[in-house]
């Protein structure tokens, strides 16, 4: 059977020699594609009268056997994932994407199933997996319910990415005296200097000590983002109200915060007030300001050496990594074999699933990419970070796929990954000066976050007035000094085209995990922590979870006030807690 095919090659990689497991850990391209065109429609999707649900045993039963039947479907899309994240070969791109709409439909006839329908249906209170299970079943549905929709939508972010893929930027400057200097005779008027720009819009801004260039050539490139994409932004709203109108919601925005821990405007509202900071210069001055100030120094590591330093930093948590080869990693928790880690170089730092974890049916598998020598802070910074994704991934413990792979919520999926970054930094990284560029920069970044999801949520939003009335004066208030052209706000990152209004959930777990993290720093038996986030044996609720990490009250609007409230812990002493 295909799905037999599939679990055996993915099992081979794990006995692949050094430098095949480090540099591939995956089947060969033509092979994912034979594989992934050869999957059917497993049996229990297409039953069309599944026999009745006698009790709670037999729905644990049916639900582990529907989703065993689809795993081979689920580790396939994980093995394409990844391809694309690589530079594929031309030759391969139509086999691609016929694999894509073959998944496609087997996903589709596998969420139309009577089978999956009868799941849904049942009452599955006692069992909390189930619960959890069911969840994100349904939010699959809900997220494939229009398929034409869903086409036309990823036609229109496609579009907008390639919009906003290329930094080139060409200005005529005409009299303003704003060039650096270059000055080039066109063919049209030989007697007329234009002058003119071309290059990185960062590197001009760096360079050019004019405060009124700067802003300037930044007004122009945010003006060209939209030329270039609100046609298409245009479409993405309409299909996503349109979208929303049918499952009776005012708007894109109510629609999909209706799913998330922050589930209204308003609580996001509240979250994003509540963090609004004023950073030290607007864009157009970041650089110059940037530039100016002192970069972290620390000991310059190889990778090999940082992973060894944060396995260690894992130990009193539970973990240990067994070195295979130096670049075959395999990763236990406590005696249970989690998965392993392939390990190889490469230009850039980041973890990439392979295959999740799936209790009694197949270990994890990750990939992690890093660059030889790390010499810089924020280097050492993406090892950890990247290591603390894959440990996070790994110890994922539920009997289901997609409980494993997916979130509660969207805004709350990052938590316990989050919480093991903040650990492991504090364990391995020293403490950032408020002035160092690192700080500077990281600062900056949530503040051009913050500012981004106010412009979201009001960009899918037919209330009137608008949740942010004049998003002039929340650019004020973040940066210091005016933008005075709203229109182009919402044109200049991705995010609003893929994330929407829930852009603002990377900085809303980055707060949340923050404040679990130093309410429990003190805490003696800080593993316990990590197993209430991640392992989740019970599989409780994430309100469950935050109860017993934080106490109460733990609603939406309490965690804002206490996240905005609380100060740092100052007393180190290891305290014993109650959970």
């Amino acid at each position: 059977m295909p799905k037999s095919i599939l679990l055996i090659a993915l099992s081979f990689s794990l006995f692949l020699g050094v430098n095949s497991a480090a540099l591939s850990a995956v089947s060969p391209l033509p092979l994912l594609v034979e594989q992934c065109l050869k999957l059917q429609s497993p049996e229990q999707v297409t039953l069309s009268s599944p026999a009745p649900l006698l009790d709670i045993e037999d729905a644990v039963d049916r639900s582990r056997a529907l989703e065993a039947s689809m795993l081979g479907l689920f580790n396939v899309k994980d093995r394409l994932r990844y391809y694309k994240s690589l530079t594929i070969s031309p030759k391969y791109q139509e086999s691609l994407l016929q694999c894509q709409l073959h998944l496609a439909d087997l996903m589709a006839e596998a969420l139309a199933s009577p089978a999956l329908t009868q799941l849904l249906g049942f009452n599955n209170r006692e069992n909390q997996e189930l619960v959890q299970l069911s969840l994100r079943w349904s939010d699959l549905i809900d997220n494939n319910a229009n398929i034409i929709h869903k086409s036309q939508l990823h036609t229109s972010q496609a579009a907008v990415k390639l919009g906003l893929r290329s930094q080139a930027l060409t200005l005529h400057f005409g009299n303003t005296n704003c060039d650096i200097p270059h000055e080039m005779e066109t063919k049209a008027s030989p007697q007329t200097k234009i002058k003119t720009f071309d290059k990185n819009i960062a590197a001009y801004l760096i360079q050019q000590q004019d405060s009124r260039c700067q802003q300037l050539v930044w007004n122009a490139y945010q003006s060209r983002a939209r030329e270039k994409n609100e046609e298409a932004l245009a479409r993405i709203v309409r299909l996503r109200n349109e979208t929303a109108a049918q499952a009776g919601y005012r708007d894109h925005t109510d629609y999909s915060l209706s799913k998330q821990f922050l589930s209204t405007p308003e609580l996001v509202k509240a979250f994003l007030d509540s963090v609004t900071r004023r950073v030290d210069s607007p864009p157009w001055k970041f650089g110059t300001s940037l530039s100016q100030s002192a970069i972290t120094k620390i000991a310059v590591l190889d990778s090999a050496s940082m992973l060894i330093r944060i396995y260690e930093a894992a130990e009193p948590l539970g973990f240990h990594v067994e070195m295979i080869t130096d670049n075959v990693h395999r990763v236990w928790h406590r005696h249970r074999l989690l998965g392993d880690i392939f390990f190889g170089e490469a230009p850039y730092i980041r973890a990439q699933t392979l295959r999740f974890p799936v209790v009694g049916n197949q270990f994890g598998q990750i990939r992690i990419s890093s660059k030889p020598l790390l010499n810089s802070y924020r280097d050492q910074q993406a090892l950890i970070k990247a290591t603390a994704s894959a440990f996070a991934t790994l110890s994922s413990s539920s009997h289901h796929y997609l409980i494993n792979a997916l979130g509660e919520t969207q805004d709350t999926s990052k938590l316990g990954r989050l919480w093991l970054e903040y650990y492991l930094s504090d364990a391995i990284s020293p403490p950032l000066d408020d002035k160092s560029r690192e700080q500077k920069l990281a600062s900056y970044g949530r503040q051009l976050k913050v500012f981004r999801a106010k412009v979201a949520i009001n960009f899918y939003s037919n209330a009137q007035p608008k949740l942010y009335p004049n998003l002039s004066d929340e650019f004020i208030r973040a940066f210091g000094q005016a933008w005075n052209e709203p229109q182009d706000y919402a044109y200049n990152f991705f995010a609003i085209a893929n994330e929407g209004p829930i852009y603002y959930q990377d900085v809303w777990q980055e707060s949340l995990a923050n404040f679990i993290y130093q309410s429990t720093k003190n805490c003696r038996e800080r593993y316990k922590v990590f197993d209430i986030l991640m392992i989740n044996e019970p599989s409780s609720r994430l309100g469950q979870r935050l109860e017993t990490l934080l106490g109460s009250p733990i609603d939406a609007k309490s965690l804002i006030k206490r996240i905005n409230d609380a100060p740092l812990s100052q007393d180190q002493r290891p305290v014993t807690c109650t959970f």
